[in-house]
């Protein structure tokens, strides 16, 4: 999964444009992508996620989002 990919899906839970989306030029030693794949330590150790990613950006959201609301009250 690509960067873009998460937020354009943090913009459709927001029910956000991605005309919001701003894009920069890549800092020097930037990793190009972000590997969410378990494989390696599903293997190694035998671990798997409990959550899948769409719930848990959904569930981050939710609490960003709460945390923005009561400082604002």
């Amino acid at each position: 999964m690509k960067n873009i990919d998460i937020v354009k899906s943090i913009c459709r839970k927001l029910n956000k444009p991605e005309s919001l989306i701003t894009y920069v030029t890549d800092r020097n030693g930037h990793d190009m992508r972000y590997a969410i794949d378990p494989t390696k330590i599903h293997n190694d150790l035998g671990w798997l996620p409990e959550t899948k990613f769409e719930d848990g950006i959904k569930k981050t959201i939710i609490l960003i989002f709460g945390q923005i609301i009561d400082k604002k009250c």
